[in-house]
């Protein structure tokens, strides 16, 4: 719901709009999927770390997978993240480096991208990530 996507995403006092990559279906008038990007902390937690960026969500609507869409969010994303300083890139939010979803994906472990997403690992993989 909206509400859950508030609590768990927009509502973080570091959220920042141009993380949230968004497709945009005209024909259909609906999002198609989006893609979400933050970055971790320093070491000590206390603030912010721009260089450690991560992909916290990826998600598409199944009649736009395989059609280029996260592909071109997830080029989006890099470039959003590279701009703001960040010289490394987690695909899935994991301890430490956990900006949003805690706790409604995966639990409040934060796992990364769950291995049960059976488009996650060939998708990211293709896209060069270990």
């Amino acid at each position: 719901s909206l509400s859950t996507f508030e609590r768990f995403a927009i509502d973080k006092p570091y959220f920042d709009p141009d993380g949230l990559q968004v497709a945009w279906d005209d024909e259909k008038n609906e999002i198609a999927g989006f893609c979400h990007a933050g970055f971790g902390p320093n070491a000590d937690g206390s603030e912010i770390d721009r260089t450690r960026g991560v992909i916290c969500a990826i998600v598409i609507r199944p009649e736009y997978r395989r059609s280029g869409v996260a592909g071109e969010l997830l080029k989006r994303t890099e470039a959003y993240l590279a701009h703001n300083g960040s010289t490394s890139i987690l695909a899935g939010p994991i301890k430490p480096a956990k900006p949003f979803y805690v706790g409604l994906y995966g639990g409040s472990n934060a796992p990364g991208m769950l291995l049960s997403e059976p488009g996650a690992h060939p998708f990211l993989t293709k896209h060069g990530y270990q």
